[in-house]
């Protein structure tokens, strides 16, 4: 679902509802933690319950942060990206696409159905502090 795609099913919520995302291939549900360029030119949303205030985003303020990406983003799809902690010392970054939103007056849910995006995985080793 592209980034315009996004914008025009949310601007016809009724109310103001709560947003959240589901990754139906793990099961998870999650928070917005940021909303940004997750890959170079490509619009998403990191996935997280880091800071209080990002935890109760609602759809009129996520339609403001989507309205600040620029002409050239809302033709692009838009991803979740979710931290699968792999072990004490590595992690990686795995990337699924937003495909549909359930809306209701009070929730309105990004939803990836497929399975991640394998090719833009990416595996990162935790910094060492001594």
């Amino acid at each position: 679902m592209t980034l315009s795609d996004i914008i025009k099913i949310l601007s016809t919520a009724e109310g103001d509802p709560y947003l959240s995302c589901h990754i139906d291939e793990l099961n998870f549900t999650s928070n917005i933690y940021v909303v940004g360029q997750v890959k170079p030119n490509t619009p998403g949303a990191v996935l997280g319950d880091r800071e209080a205030h990002h935890r109760e985003k609602q759809s009129i303020s996520f339609i403001g942060e989507l309205n600040s990406f620029g002409d050239n983003f809302h033709d692009q799809d838009f991803l979740l990206e979710h931290t699968y902690q792999v072990d004490e010392l590595s992690y990686e970054l795995r990337y699924f696409l937003v495909e549909d939103i359930d809306i209701n007056s009070e929730k309105a849910v990004l939803v990836a159905r497929s399975g991640e995006l394998l090719s833009l995985r990416e595996q990162h080793d935790e910094p060492e502090f001594e």
